[in-house]
């Protein structure tokens, strides 16, 4: 199977793998708090992430372990 990424006007995979990296790169050597911190800032400053509703963050059901 050929590849169509030469022909591709944006390639989602791989902007979201640079993304990641970049993002990955800028928590590198942060405490849990202080990237909490600096992705809800980012997340504040962000044009898509402004047009979102604010809903507070729920923690998911914490399955009984055996």
């Amino acid at each position: 199977m050929k590849s169509d990424v030469e022909t591709k006007a944006f390639d989602c995979v791989q902007w979201t793998r640079e993304t990641r990296d970049r993002i990955n790169e800028r928590l590198a050597g942060m405490s849990p708090q202080a990237a909490r911190k600096w992705l809800n800032e980012a997340a504040e400053q962000d044009p898509l992430f402004s047009r979102i509703p604010k809903s507070p963050v729920l923690r998911p059901a914490r399955r009984e372990t055996e």
